[in-house]
């Protein structure tokens, strides 16, 4: 969905989230009523859309004919219409039997009940219910909250008439069944309008038809399942810029822009011209552009930010190549792959916002930390990005909450699994598996664990489901033996979460030597780590990559900072040779004896155990991949841990 495009995000609920004064209200998710029960009777297969659409005017007039599965016996048909829609008429046409006018409906506020003179039967596919309305959509004076919108682009002077369903109004445009976990499998729009308009829509361009009195009709097709809210129609007076992208797999896809006028185009040609490398940049880190048998299509219209309709994104007039970035990244993160609750909007909105990030780090690096530095300071909140609220579009949609923050845990998810080709395998199968179904994070938690072979508990209940973030800050002393002592102390900004067990990484800086990377794991609030074959350290950074969203403290030399307790002892103790290792290395003692020895990763997981350990052992690790591993010895209730960096 929408990127706002200012810098004032405190602004954000003022800009998006009002109506007539007053906060943008969708219902929740939690309510099953007597009409939600007579809309689980059936799923929809197909709809067939047959519009009157003009690009000055709310006036809508026209039918949607769907398909149906009946999944239990039915009596009466319930869709959602908004009262300023008034239905025409009602025809059911079964496989077997003739069509029927149904002449028996009534409404109770926007739920709209449709009366059958014979009760439809479980487990049969019907041809069709067609439903013919007319009327004055409702609107408002802002965008977000009402579900068409008319109105003159304050850039461009350019009158447009276009959908904005997200996440409940649908019912302001057509009679629908607002239910995520239920995707359309075909969409057809006939869209009839003045010659001097462009109608666009989900799919292919099929044909566009000349008809009397100065009109056209445009039809568009698509065969990919849809959500709801996902569907659109744009009519206004556009040229374009079209282009094509041939993807990793040697598909050529059709790349359409409708634009306010030719000044527009000019504007906008540097981005329009490397659509072309998002969509492929995309295709290899998610797998192959979903749609890429229709095309990828974008459509200026006056809106603060953007939304991610199937095949053809929205753009505000002003629209930026990251915004561009976030909607393209939508095609795969809430099109391809659905969410079936909004408390987990993180998966559409948190992913195409770190694809924004990950546009900057292929194609222009140069502003890659910069874009993730612009995530962190509006991600610094006490609360957490899993939505408990579906009632409220602000809350929902908070950007802070659910973007920014969403972003940064998944820069840490990326940190936490610690292979970069695993991990970018895995969204792409992930996108592969779950392609036209709907989803939540506790299936994208399992998938991910499982191909990764990683527990993810910790990360989902510290960064997804907890709050705030960490605060870290340091103590060190460089000691003659050559050894680092680094005392790491973290809090965090809520009680809610009191602690975020994480990898950590340090940069070491030295004096007249090579800086070096080392990856601990903050297992506590205070912890200490002895780092071996460490001189002449000047400072010491914490982390320098921007994997963690988290605020730094004090970092500073501390000369009273010893090797004082038993644990600390014993890591004074372990020698690991050679380190880096190809795989196989050697355990040096000076004086333990009779201990076991644990071998984790660097996100804390044991993966081997050896017992009875003696001295000069050997131990294999080049099954597992190079990074940072962690080389723990016990012996009773004590223990010592040295880092080991295995480089194959």
């Amino acid at each position: 969905m929408y990127r706002i495009l200012t810098l004032i995000i405190a602004l954000l609920a003022v800009q998006v989230a009002k109506s007539q004064n007053t906060k943008v209200q969708v219902r929740g998710e939690g309510m099953v009523s007597a009409f939600r029960l007579l809309q689980q009777k059936y799923d929809l297969h197909e709809a067939n859309f047959d519009l009157h659409l003009e690009r000055n005017s709310r006036f809508i007039e026209g039918s949607v004919t769907y398909s149906f599965l009946a999944k239990a016996d039915i009596d009466t048909f319930a869709l959602e219409l908004h009262l300023n829609l008034a239905v025409d008429s009602v025809v059911i046409d079964a496989v077997s039997s003739p069509k029927v006018t149904i002449t028996k409906t009534f409404r109770k506020g926007n739920e709209l009940y449709v009366v059958l003179p014979e009760k439809l039967v479980s487990s049969v596919v019907y041809k069709s219910i067609k439903i013919a309305y007319r009327g004055n959509a409702p609107g408002s004076i802002n965008n977000w909250g009402e579900g068409i919108v008319q109105k003159t682009d304050p850039i461009y002077g350019k009158a447009v008439l276009y959908s904005l369903t997200c996440p409940y109004f649908g019912h302001q445009w057509f009679p629908c069944k607002q239910v995520l976990s239920d995707l359309i499998d075909a969409t057809t729009f006939n869209i009839r309008t003045n010659i001097s308009n462009k109608a666009v829509s989900n799919g292919l361009l099929q044909k566009v038809d000349t008809l009397p009195n100065s009109q056209l009709r445009y039809v568009w097709h698509s065969d990919y399942p849809v959500n709801y809210y996902l569907i659109s129609f744009v009519v206004a007076d556009y040229v374009t810029y079209n282009t094509t992208a041939t993807l990793p797999d040697s598909t050529v896809v059709p790349i359409e822009n409708y634009l306010f006028s030719s000044q527009a185009v000019a504007q906008k040609k540097t981005i329009l011209d490397n659509v072309d490398d998002f969509l492929i940049n995309y295709s290899k880190l998610y797998g192959s552009y979903p749609f890429r048998k229709e095309k990828f299509g974008s459509v200026q219209v006056p809106l603060s930010g953007g939304m991610e309709h199937q095949t053809c994104v929205n753009l505000s007039s002003d629209y930026d190549k990251y915004l561009m970035a976030h909607e393209m990244s939508h095609q795969w993160w809430g099109d391809n792959v659905n969410i079936s609750s909004l408390q987990d909007v993180w998966l559409n909105e948190g992913f195409a916002t770190y694809s924004e990030y990950l546009t900057a780090e292929k194609l222009y690096p140069t502003e890659a930390a910069g874009v993730m530095n612009g995530f962190h300071n509006q991600a610094y909140t006490t609360g957490r990005t899993f939505a408990d609220d579906t009632t409220s579009f602000e809350k929902i949609y908070d950007y802070s909450k659910v973007y920014a923050r969403g972003a940064a845990i998944l820069h840490t998810l990326r940190f936490e699994v610690s292979n970069d080709k695993l991990f970018f395998e895995a969204l792409a199968k992930y996108q592969d598996t779950y392609k036209g179904k709907s989803v939540n994070a506790t299936i994208f938690k399992n998938f991910m664990e499982k191909y990764c072979k990683i527990d993810l508990t910790r990360y989902f209940e510290q960064w997804y489901y907890g709050y705030g973030y960490p605060k870290f800050s340091l103590k060190w002393n460089n000691l003659t033996s050559n050894q680092l002592i680094v005392r790491s102390l973290e809090t965090t900004v809520t009680t809610k979460t009191p602690l975020f067990k994480t990898p950590l990484e340090l940069k070491i800086i030295r004096q007249n030597n090579t800086d070096t990377i080392v990856k601990v794991f903050q297992s506590s609030n205070d912890n200490t780590f002895v780092i071996p074959n460490i001189t002449g350290v000047t400072s010491i950074v914490i982390d320098p990559n921007n994997w963690l969203l988290n605020k730094i403290g004090t970092i500073t030399k501390d000369t009273t900072l010893k090797i004082t307790s038993t644990a600390e002892t014993l890591e004074s103790q372990i020698i690991l040779s050679p380190n880096p290792s190809k795989g196989v290395f050697q355990l040096k003692k000076t004086s333990l004896r009779n201990y076991s020895v644990e071998i984790m990763d660097a996100n804390g997981r044991i993966i081997r155990n050896f017992s009875h350990a003696s001295d000069d052992d050997s131990y294999d690790i080049s099954m597992f991949p190079s990074g940072t591993y962690f080389v723990r010895i016990k012996k009773g209730n004590l223990s010592g841990t040295q880092q080991l960096i295995l480089m194959k």
